[in-house]
């Protein structure tokens, strides 16, 4: 049962869109257990799944800064661990995992994607590669929509993605 608003929103994009996911996942990787809050299998691939329930206006930062900046109206900036760096160690630990257990996923179809409540994210300087991505909860249809039917994002073997 998902613990958050936001996790509630993934769960209820994922049963209409008949995706595979998993919440609080606990994964044996490289720097040990992670314990993954969503895993979403789709035909693209796995989605490791990290969100944050922060209050405010907007957030700064760019993905390789240790930390991004809350801003709330009319009160002050709070600071917070960036998610993606976080993430990192979990999409690792989901790629080693399928890799021990001989799964036929390449680690480019294992991606990161950090949910946040509807803020301004415009200050936000996230590569666009798609290695990990950023999106607001209430754009996460949208997303998933694009994620479907890009065709530059690479697809899963239809054998194991059946």
């Amino acid at each position: 049962m998902p613990a958050s608003p936001i996790a509630a929103e993934i769960e209820r994009l994922a049963t209409a869109r008949r995706l595979t996911c998993r919440f609080d996942a606990l994964i044996e990787g490289p720097a040990g257990t992670a314990v993954i809050e969503a895993l979403v299998a789709d035909a693209r691939g796995v989605l490791v799944v990290e969100s944050r329930d922060w209050a405010g206006t907007a957030v700064r930062g760019a993905a390789d800064n240790a930390s991004w900046t809350v801003l709330r109206s009319g009160q002050a900036a709070a600071g917070y661990p960036n998610p993606i760096l976080r993430n990192v160690e979990r999409v690792d630990a989901v790629r080693a995992a399928l890799a021990a257990a001989g799964a036929p996923v390449a680690s480019d179809l294992v991606r990161g994607l950090v949910v946040l409540p509807d803020l301004d994210l415009s200050g936000l300087e996230v590569p666009s590669d798609g290695a990990f991505g950023v999106t607001r909860a209430s754009d996460l249809g949208a997303y998933f929509e694009r994620r479907a039917t890009d065709p530059a994002l690479p697809m899963l073997d239809p054998a194991v993605a059946g």
